[in-house]
């Protein structure tokens, strides 16, 4: 087994290390060892937006027939905006 030194760590971080051990019924060794398995043995880009895409790309590619623009789209009217009531301005 290796052994790791992790130097000028806040004193913060060391207290909340020691709750969350506690909480998980760990010493605070057992819960970094817990906390840096858990952040290096999951995939690089384990994001939100990356699992949808993944989810999303085995089901292929959807080719939607948009009909076509018929009327011009309405500008909005910026020059009087409509106004919140007293009670929420």
């Amino acid at each position: 087994m290796a052994y790791l030194t992790i130097r000028n760590l806040d004193t913060d971080l060391i207290d909340e290390l020691a709750v969350r051990a506690s909480f998980n019924g760990r010493t605070p060794a057992e819960e970094a060892r817990a906390i840096l398995r858990h952040a290096l043995t999951r995939p690089l880009h384990d994001q939100l937006g990356d699992r949808l895409h993944f989810m999303c790309a085995r089901l292929g590619s959807a080719e939607l027939d948009l009909p076509p623009r018929t009327t011009t789209p309405r500008v909005p009217e910026l020059a009087n905006p409509p106004r919140l009531p007293e009670s929420m301005a």
